[in-house]
Parts: C-alpha cells; sequence; structure tokens
C-alpha cells in the first residue's frame, strides 16, 4: 500500500472514530443527566468512560506488541499450528492465547 492510501485510510480511521465517540458522548451525557449529575459531571462522564476502554485498548495492544518485538517476530506472523497449545513457550503463544490465560 502505498503513503497516499495509508494517509487516506488513516483520515477515514480518525473520521469514524470522530463520530463514534460525538455519538457516545451525546448518549453517555443523558445517561448521567437522567441520573441527576450536575452539568459539569454529566459533560465529564463520558470522557471517563470512553477514556478507560480507550487506555485498556492500548495498554492492551501495547503489551501484546512489546512481547513480539522482543522475539522477533511482526504482531501478524502466524504461528506454527493453527491453534497453539499453553505447553508452547511464550515466544510463540499469539495474543490472543496470552491474554485468554490471564
Amino acid at each position: 500500500m502505498n503513503r497516499k492510501a495509508k494517509t487516506l485510510l488513516v483520515l477515514a480511521l480518525v473520521v469514524v472514530v470522530g463520530m463514534a465517540f460525538r455519538v457516545s458522548w451525546n448518549a453517555l451525557r443523558d445517561i448521567a443527566k437522567a441520573i441527576g449529575a450536575d452539568d459539569t459531571a454529566a459533560t465529564l462522564y463520558p470522557f471517563v468512560v470512553d477514556g478507560l476502554m480507550a487506555l485498556a485498548l492500548v495498554a492492551g495492544r501495547s503489551c501484546c506488541w512489546r512481547r513480539h518485538c522482543r522475539s522477533g517476530r511482526s504482531t501478524s506472523a502466524p504461528t506454527s499450528s493453527p491453534r497453539s497449545s499453553t505447553t508452547d513457550p511464550p515466544s510463540t503463544r499469539t495474543c490472543r492465547n496470552r491474554l485468554r490465560s490471564m
């Protein structure tokens, strides 16, 4: 994929994420107001919920990325078998298997 296509893909992703955040923010703000939160708390509540989800996503991704980086494999590298067992050494397990075993 060339640089122009990657840039366009990233811009499209940013637009979609922005729209999703806006919808989520409106819904969570309305819920906070419905349960009696004041205006400031209702405005900040969506940032807390969406921020925690984003933080969990980045933390999970970063955990797997570091492990693959140390083992010299890319995050999309296939394993030796479609289903690696938990007896495999950590360097051959996928992120999915590692997170499942936690």
